[in-house]
């Protein structure tokens, strides 16, 4: 099924775009600020009916095969080496991230600050450490200790006592005596004196039913039946994986004869146990979605960039091109396919995947700002000849210098972010973004806010033109945090649909003109690509949450819906297409009939005109 079939699958609520506001941080007296609750996802709301979801991220499996290492239980997390550097003591007292945000044609420069129950997020870690080296200095209680070695070995035995082919079977006096080892391969022998029939099968029996007189076996054979040795039962329970990361220690501890120092146990967590405090989300995850602009695609009939204002007159035509079973209902999937079409799909490339870039040191510096560069040079509409970053690039030399490595750390930045967990009372989890004021030593760029902030987790913003949403997101108690960025695509799909339900029926499709017609932010009667961007999605999260809040499409809050009115029962009956509104086309009686049931002549009967006319 189509990936933008599942728009309407996303929890996040996003302010409608063509009916925002536009305030200007600029403009205001002293710094804009926005704050909005961070979202528990512990408990998920129940999806919509009939709407398909994006595939979820396959779990890990708990029949005992489950990933042990962090490569394969956060596959979707950049874990190189680079990413597992363990903290420094500044480090752990101090809950800044800064970071470069690559957008269309520039970078954004965002601070933000991270902190888990009071406490810097790193902190957290250290704190689980502290318990972990407490919870070793004590021995576990005996009894259960034994009670589970005494259930593994007798498990064990019993399962060596299956595998070896040894059944055990009772004698007279009521012992458990082990059974012939011939009985498996020929079959126990009969009693002569019970029974003489011939059972089938049994070819070469004497006639008194016995087997035929053990001496007609070679005497090597025999021989070595009787010299084959006994195999003993498993005296030690077979191996099985630590439940825990303290069972795991202890482990260690026993085998090693050592005590586990701070330094080892900071280094386990990181490699071996469950990964770094700060986990990236993997800079290509949902890459695809970049290229994703569907009705961009079939309302540019030239396929030169540009809807003008001809083609947006001729956006419902354009639309009903789409409807390839002929049913006057539009959905997700059929504009997906007639998007793709050779004949309409213009070339337009993705980008280069990375938009998140945490300020770099001197030794990957230039590297940083290649591959900086090379993200906003992608991603503009025009892109440059040459891929720079003017904005942090003061002496113009293409590539970062310590001078200005410097300069980026102690800049202003362009959004202060104020994350504040709290695992025990999500409710009071706070989602804070701050826009500074304008530094007359340094450009800043231009932020506006879309709609009002609610309390759904997410704030979003204009940054020159360009569609930001920032969102926070936490599950289950967790002492790392992640984050990740996502160009969401489908810029204008999400919007014009009125009622989010991935259809464009008759009825709907009549407002389209008027739809479209609100991207137009220069009112010149055309609509340009920088005039439909995507939305960037940045999203900060407690424990590894951000690669599912991020696979999911983003959801256009449209407020409270008008309740559908139930039509009577011929009126159910006729409704083919399930649009709550009879057509012409499928409307069976004559056109004197349609005509007195079409009450305000818009040439479709209403559920509400049909109840009206109902006897």
């Amino acid at each position: 099924m189509s990936s933008f079939k599942q728009t309407t699958g996303g929890l996040v609520g996003l302010a409608l775009l063509v009916a925002a506001v536009a305030v200007s941080a600029q403009e205001a007296n002293g710094p804009l600020i926005l704050s909005t609750g961070v979202r528990f996802v512990g408990a998920r709301q129940q999806q919509e009916p009939n709407v398909e979801q994006m595939p979820r991220i396959a779990t890990a499996p708990t029949d005992g095969t489950r990933p042990t290492l962090p490569g394969g239980k956060l596959p979707q997390y950049q874990l190189d080496h680079r990413r597992r550097e363990l903290a420094t003591a500044d480090d752990l007292n101090d809950p800044r991230l800064r970071f470069l945000l690559a957008l269309p044609g520039q970078a954004l420069l965002i601070e933000a600050s991270l902190t888990i129950d009071g406490e810097p997020f790193r902190m957290a870690r250290e704190t689980r450490i502290q318990q972990l080296l407490e919870d070793l200095k004590r021995e576990p209680e005996p009894a259960s200790d034994s009670e589970t070695k005494s259930d593994s070995v007798a498990k064990a035995e019993t399962d060596s006592a299956a595998d070896s082919g040894t059944p055990q079977e009772k004698s007279s006096e009521g012992e458990s005596t082990p059974a012939d080892p011939k009985a498996d391969s020929e079959g126990a022998k009969p009693d002569e004196s019970k029974s003489e029939i011939a059972q089938p099968g049994t070819e070469g029996q004497t006639e008194s039913g016995s087997e035929p007189a053990e001496e007609s076996k070679p005497a090597e054979e025999a021989e070595t039946e009787e010299e084959k040795p006994k195999v003993n039962p498993p005296s030690v329970p077979a191996y099985s994986l630590p439940s825990n990361v303290l069972e795991r220690l202890r482990r260690q501890v026993k085998a090693t004869g050592e005590a586990v120092s701070v330094e080892e146990l900071r280094w386990l967590l990181a490699n071996w146990i469950d990964g770094p405090t700060l986990l990236l989300l993997k800079d290509h995850f949902q890459q695809f979605r970049a290229n994703q602009r569907p009705v961009f695609t079939i309302l540019d009939r030239n396929r030169d960039g540009v809807i003008s204002a001809d083609e947006l007159a001729r956006a419902v035509a354009s639309f009903e091109e789409c409807d390839l079973n002929r049913n006057d209902i539009v959905d997700y999937a059929e504009i997906e396919r007639s998007a793709e079409d050779p004949r309409r799909k213009a070339v337009r490339y993705a980008g280069a995947g990375r938009l998140i870039f945490l300020l770099p040191d001197e030794k990957s510096m230039v590297e940083t700002y290649s591959r900086l560069a090379e993200a906003c040079h992608c991603n503009a509409d025009v892109p440059a000849a040459v891929p720079m970053v003017p904005r942090f690039d003061a002496d113009a030399n293409g590539r970062f210098d310590p001078v200005e490595l410097a300069a980026l750390r102690e800049a202003t930045p362009d959004l202060n972010v104020s994350i504040v967990f709290d695992s025990k009372e999500p409710t009071k989890s706070q989602l804070t973004v701050e826009v500074p004021r304008p530094d007359s030593e340094r450009p800043f760029a231009q932020v506006a806010v879309i709609g009002e902030p609610g309390n759904d987790g997410t704030l979003a913003l204009f940054v020159d033109g360009q569609p930001v949403e920032l969102s926070a997101v936490q599950d289950t108690v967790s002492d790392q945090v992640s984050l990740g960025a996502v160009n969401d695509g489908y810029p204008l799909l999400a919007a014009i649909d009125p009622n989010d339900d991935g259809r464009f029926t008759i009825r709907e499709r009549r407002t389209l003109t008027e739809q479209l017609a609100r991207f137009d932010r220069d009112k010149d009667g055309s609509l340009s690509s920088s005039e439909a961007q995507a939305t960037i999605r940045v999203c900060f999260g407690l424990g590894a949450t951000v690669h599912r809040e991020l696979a999911q499409l983003r959801r256009v809050d449209r407020g409270p819906q008008t309740p559908v009115t139930p039509g009577p029962g011929w009126f159910v009956r006729m409704d083919r297409n399930k649009d709550n509104d009879l057509s012409r086309k499928e409307f069976p009686g004559t056109d004197e009939q349609f005509a007195d049931l079409d009450a305000d002549g818009d040439q479709l009967v209403s559920a509400e005109e049909a109840r009206n006319a109902s006897p």
